[in-house]
């Protein structure tokens, strides 16, 4: 997965429809350009997905071994990925972040590989340390949510998989 930076913009287009509902005395507005186009940024998220190889599925791999770049796993090892979420706003007097969902659906490696139970997890670190709680698996996903998400805090799912049989390489969806 590429970085994801939601710093850039959103564009919404609104058709006004002269003479319908709402117009007093039954009057038909003139419009000789009836689109009205906005464009909204939107800011303050950074999601950033990472992985690395866990050849002997302990169930984790050194931080140094992290990387965007696609991992040759064989079947029988396993690969450990990351999703970081961090709120890149600087102050308290910016925005903080309720609900941050972060999902990684199952359909994005369960045909070469196999969801390890137990072993997701989120880590969110900021001005208040280190706090590490377990992810959830249900029936489409492993996720999580954090609430909030300060200014200046990250939040870490991790999870790992194992390699099935003959699968070849994993490349992680994007």
């Amino acid at each position: 997965m590429n970085l994801t930076v939601l710093d850039e913009f959103e564009t919404t287009t609104v058709e006004l429809l002269p003479g319908e509902g709402g117009v007093p005395n039954n009057s038909v507005p003139t419009v000789t350009d009836p689109i009205i186009t906005d464009v909204t940024t939107v800011k303050g998220l950074t999601l950033l997905k990472t992985q690395a190889l866990d050849a002997d599925c302990t169930g984790s791999a050194a931080d140094g071994d992290f990387s965007q770049d696609p991992v040759a796993a064989t079947p029988d090892q396993c690969v450990v990925y990351r999703i970081l979420a961090a709120n890149t706003f600087t102050t308290l007097s910016e925005f903080s972040l309720s609900d941050v969902i972060i999902s990684e659906p199952f359909t994005n490696f369960d045909t070469n590989a196999d969801y390890v139970e137990a072993s997701a997890g989120t880590t969110t670190t900021g001005a208040a340390g280190t706090i590490t709680v377990a992810a959830f698996k249900d029936t489409d996903a492993i996720t999580t949510t954090v609430t909030p998400l300060v200014f200046s805090e990250t939040a870490t799912l991790q999870y790992s998989i194992k390699i099935k049989a003959n699968p070849g390489t994993v490349t992680p969806a994007t």
